[in-house]
């Protein structure tokens, strides 16, 4: 993760959202905000639960609302630019 040359191939975007576990994030989830935070606007963290268990479509759907809301997922679910975009 400490070599800018691994960062040069990365998509063009104003958010970058990093997606790992309980396990992993507290280990390295700060030191590759760190380095995404000069490519990217917005560079967001989400720690799902580990374990197979969780791999289902409620995950997933933390993944789309965290994207969707650029805000992290301690916010409430439904907000009302969430709302307002599902209504179109």
């Amino acid at each position: 993760m400490g070599d800018p040359a691994s960062y040069e191939g990365l998509p063009k975007a104003g958010t970058a959202l990093i997606v790992s576990n309980t396990t992993v994030a507290p280990l390295y989830a700060q030191t590759l905000q760190a380095a995404l935070a000069p490519h990217y606007k917005r560079v967001l963290q989400l720690a799902l639960p580990d374990g197979e268990s969780h791999k289902d479509w409620p995950t997933l759907n933390r993944v789309f609302d965290t994207l969707l809301e650029g805000v992290p997922t301690a916010a409430p679910c439904c907000s009302p630019s969430a709302a307002a975009w599902w209504a179109t």
